[in-house]
């Protein structure tokens, strides 16, 4: 910075700046084209009904007890 920019940091604080916006868009980019990927997996995942067992039994009082 002394030598070739005559002590003005500005060049490389612009240079720092883009860098930085450059991999932060990057990365928003990433996350959001990966998170549609899997909410569009799990929509087609949850079609088949009888996969999931429910963990709740309605009507049932009996939890816990020994009959």
């Amino acid at each position: 910075m002394h030598g070739p920019l005559d002590g003005n940091p500005t060049p490389i604080n612009i240079g720092l700046a883009v860098g930085g916006t450059a991999v932060g868009l990057m990365l928003t980019a990433y996350v959001g084209v990966k998170s549609r990927a899997y909410q569009e997996e799990m929509q087609q995942s949850s079609c088949a009904p009888g996969e999931r067992v429910r963990l709740i039994r309605e009507g049932q009082d009996d939890y816990g007890t020994a009959v």
